[in-house]
């Protein structure tokens, strides 16, 4: 029986044959995305440097390759999509708030991956769209997702066995994290590629044995959710299988429709219970939550900076600089455990305002894409496309849920793989075909035939994103790596070669702060050495440590490493002056309070020494430095 064509409106473009240079370079744009989606997870997370040099660099190549392939073809479509306004407002926003960060360094590394996530999902958008390409994400996500899922299953299991794999905490013993260093940031992980494993299931064409393997992935990615421990991933969970009930109720029967209804609501019920358990129980030792914040402390200290510059906030990546009350021996907290308010506070109003153009543009994008297949294909029809986005559009609405008690998009493993989501979700409802001008195909997305003129705006475009990464990240990245070697050499007691690495690391980046208190600390642990040079090597580390402070006059921890200088040269003055100020600045550290006491005991000052040491243990009772001095003071029983 003949279909009748919808009565959505479309736009499609005819596309002539591309060279073979273009295709080439398509072929590895391709290729690219992958090794992004599949190394970043892999890499902890990518929340190390280390594993963000790759990813940029990856980022750039395929820029590198999608320009090669617009000069290499006469005429070239580009898929700009409804979300493509508001998501390039927003990199080009990061870009703006950037340059007007205090403290260049430290917003640096937010404004490059702002910058890089942008350029992904435009790649993604203009280069992934044939169903050989959904397919091969679909299988990489489902694989992904069971492999980390068993990985983090078999760490619960094997307890502490595990412990040490990876570099897993101790606070994270008992809850899967998988390869990534938080429980949190992997339910968010599975939050991007369950509902995709689990739509295919329910709604593609795929065979019986395909189906069976994606309803083990689901199992396995079901059971490591809930090991987490991650409250934010259980309600993203629940509203990620709520948004697929919807979709499986309405292409299905009525008796089919009220057991899902009924499946569903006990699944919510499940996932509430757990919530509540998880949340009211006292966690043991060594296990729960992240202990190492004060959740409601943070929520607040957002609000606080957030409020100072309402506008613009506080700048990116200056969170642990502008709250430090908040900041304790063990944790030195960089945001808040809640999306929405880290956005309010590094990028204000007008971020969240970007953020909300973005949500308003994505999900009436993704019904409509739905809605026009389900025009088109009957329910008993099934659709790969129509299930890739019934799994995005619910990934996003978990994503939207776990951002009020998690901050795990800060993993760029998360924000690439989200991208990523969004872009081939909308190009589902991208057809781009040569022989069928004028028939009817299911979503309504302009693909803009760019040529001549037009066409250079965009390698122009390109081309000055693509410089600006570069230009970052080689500053970044080799001063990143000669630090790590250099750190390396001085474990070693390799002076010399410790000392070649920090220069340097500094060459490639004169303002890295970290690489001059880095420095710093090298001439004074020399100095412990060598008793015949130990004025000299002081005085070094004195300069590079005022060059630190003066490079990030937020980073108080080296005014105590300065007061520390002076009071092994004597300058008690000096080093009071440094504590004073060191306090000033974060007057709820206990470390801080612990190092005044140790200077006030040198300098004889007993009853000083002693407020000092039990102010720092009102503040910290796990740290046992001012327990033992007090002790030893005898005024504390033994």
């Amino acid at each position: 029986m003949k279909q009748q064509p919808s009565n959505a409106k479309v736009h499609t473009i005819r596309v002539e044959p591309q060279p073979l240079l273009a295709r080439l370079c398509q072929h590895g744009i391709f290729l690219l995305v992958l090794f992004v989606l599949i190394f970043s997870p892999l890499a902890f997370g990518a929340v190390r440097p280390w594993a963000q040099g790759p990813i940029l660099l990856a980022v750039g190549l395929a820029t590198g390759l999608w320009i090669v392939r617009i000069l290499a073809v006469h005429e070239i479509p580009a898929v700009f999509s409804p979300l493509g306004a508001p998501v390039l407002v927003l990199g080009t926003y990061v870009i703006v708030r950037y340059g007007l960060s205090e403290v260049e360094p430290v917003a640096r590394q937010e404004a490059l991956l702002g910058l890089g996530v942008v350029l992904f999902f435009f790649l993604v958008l203009n280069h992934v769209r044939h169903r050989w390409h959904i397919t091969v994400l679909m299988w990489v996500w489902t694989a992904l997702g069971a492999a980390l899922a068993l990985y983090g299953i078999l760490q619960v299991v094997a307890g502490n066995q595990w412990s040490g794999v990876f570099f897993r905490y101790d606070q994270y013993i008992g809850r899967a994290s998988g390869t990534f260093l938080q429980p949190s940031q992997f339910a968010g992980y599975l939050q991007l590629v369950f509902p995709l494993a689990v739509a295919n299931f329910l709604f593609s064409r795929r065979s019986f044995r395909e189906r069976m393997a994606l309803f083990f992935a689901c199992l396995v990615m079901s059971a490591a959710m809930l090991l987490s421990f991650s409250r934010g991933g259980w309600l993203g969970w629940c509203a990620a299988l709520l948004i697929i009930g919807v979709y499986l109720i309405r292409r299905r029967g009525n008796k089919f429709r009220w057991a899902v209804v009924g499946g569903s609501m006990l699944g919510i019920i499940v996932i509430a219970a757990l919530v509540v358990l998880q949340s009211t129980r006292e966690p043991p030792a060594g296990f729960g939550p992240e202990r190492e914040t004060d959740r409601p402390s943070l929520w607040r200290g957002a609000v606080e900076i957030g409020r100072r510059n309402l506008w613009l906030g506080a700048g990116p990546g200056m969170y642990q600089w502008h709250y430090p009350s908040v900041r304790t021996l063990q944790a030195h907290p960089d945001y808040a455990s809640n999306e929405y308010l880290n956005l309010f506070a590094d990028y204000g109003v007008i971020g969240c305002v970007l953020i909300l153009w973005i949500i308003i543009a994505f999900i009436p994008a993704a019904i409509q894409i739905l809605e026009a297949r389900a025009k088109r294909y009957s329910a008993a029809t099934p659709s790969n496309r129509y299930a890739f986005t019934v799994g995005g559009l619910a990934a996003f609405i978990a994503v939207l849920v776990q951002a009020a008690l998690d901050a795990n998009l800060h993993a760029p493993a998360n924000a690439f793989t989200f991208a990523a989501l969004m872009a081939v979700v909308l190009t589902c409802g991208v057809h781009l075909r040569g022989a069928d001008e004028g028939a009817s195909h299911p979503g309504e997305y302009a693909a803009l035939r760019l040529k001549g003129a037009n066409k250079l705006v965009l390698v122009a475009a390109l081309i000055t994103a693509a410089t600006v990464l570069a230009a970052r990240s080689r500053r970044s990245y080799p001063s990143y790596l000669s630090l790590r070697l250099a750190e390396q050499a001085k474990t070693q007691m390799d002076w010399a070669q410790a000392e070649k690495y920090y220069l340097r690391a500094l060459s490639f980046d004169p303002r890295n702060f970290e690489a001059a208190a880095a420095f710093g600390d090298f001439y004074a642990v020399r100095a412990t050495w060598n008793a015949h040079e130990r004025e000299e090597l002081c005085d070094k580390a004195l300069r590079w440590y005022l060059r630190a402070y003066a490079l990030n006059p937020y980073a108080n921890d080296v005014l105590i490493k300065t007061a520390r200088i002076y009071d092994l040269l004597g300058k008690h003055e000096q080093a009071n002056e440094r504590f004073t100020r060191a306090l000033q600045a974060d007057p709820n550290n206990a470390s801080y309070h612990a190092q005044l006491g140790l200077h006030h005991l040198r300098q004889g000052e007993r009853d000083e020494a002693i407020a000092s040491f039990r102010r720092a243990r009102d503040l910290d009772g796990t740290d046992p430095l001012p327990e033992l001095e007090l002790k030893r003071l005898g005024k504390l029983d033994s």
